[in-house]
């Protein structure tokens, strides 16, 4: 289990293996693991095999069957667990098992396949003629991994005012700058537009009108971010910012923020010009 982003403490995953190529109905095994954003590694207890099974395979493949058995595994998403994006990957294992000269031992075989792949990534063969046979098989850690994400978001705002703030007709596009401390790819929503970003080179630049709103979701929790607003006082222009419920302040940039899974904040610049009679 890997995780990108920061998780908050013991959060708790639930991975699940069913019999057969579909998760559906009872999990033949179930196992939840806790973590706090460092990788884990969780694991079943094992498939045991006896010489019953290789019978029952035979007599499955006489029949038109396969000649394996087919497990799938799925990690459980948990909607109370908010801001994280779940790896939707789905792992399907076949087990095939093999007599070794009518002795009673079992060679088994496991094949590993991703999604809708056709062929397997990974093969494990435990041999009974090696000695290493114990009629189990045992898929290593790291052979299936499922990453998620921890995303947070925030909403930047811009609000023009003042006697002498531009026309309704000719709205005054302003410009800003977003400062990562990494390079990602995110979402970005103004009005109907929605898609798609990276930064380069840690950073973003966006414009906004007075009363347009810029949305940005996808971000890693834990990420640390910087936005500013170009500089407008040899404009006349008065810049004050607002984050979330904090009191305004007078200045043109929000210092360092860092991305969270609770709740999006907004963040309002308000340019106000005005001039007075003569």
């Amino acid at each position: 289990k890997a995780v990108d982003g920061v998780l908050a403490k013991d959060t708790t995953f639930t991975f699940e293996l069913y019999k057969g190529d579909v998760a559906t109905g009872e999990p033949l095994r179930q196992v939840r693991t806790s973590t706090s954003g460092e990788d884990v590694t969780f694991s079943f207890d094992p498939l045991t095999y006896t010489y019953d099974d290789v019978l029952a395979l035979g007599e499955q493949k006489a029949d038109g069957g396969n000649d394996y058995y087919t497990y799938t595994l799925v990690e459980k998403a948990d909607l109370a667990n908010t801001g994280i994006v779940y790896d939707e990957t789905v792992y399907t294992i076949r087990v095939r098992l093999e007599e070794t000269d009518g002795d009673g031992k079992i060679n088994v075989y496991a094949y590993i396949y991703k999604n809708d792949a056709t062929e397997p990534y990974a093969t494990l063969h435990s041999n009974a003629a090696e000695g290493n046979n114990t009629g189990t098989v045992y898929i290593p850690a790291g052979t299936m991994t499922f990453t998620n994400r921890v995303e947070g978001g925030f909403s930047v705002t811009k609000v023009e005012e003042g006697n002498a703030a531009s026309a309704e007709s000719n709205k005054k596009s302003f410009n800003f700058t977003l400062t990562l401390d990494s390079d990602q790819t995110f979402q970005m929503k103004k009005g109907a537009d929605e898609t798609t970003v990276s930064t380069t080179n840690k950073t973003y630049t966006f414009s906004l009108k007075d009363d347009e709103t810029i949305t940005f979701s996808g971000l890693l929790v834990g990420t640390k971010y910087t936005v500013e607003e170009t500089s407008y006082t040899n404009e006349g222009y008065v810049t004050t910012l607002k984050v979330g419920d904090a009191t305004p302040t007078e200045t043109n940039t929000t210092g360092e923020q860092t991305i969270t899974a609770a709740g999006n904040p907004q963040i309002v610049f308000t340019n106000t010009r005005d001039v007075g009679n003569l």
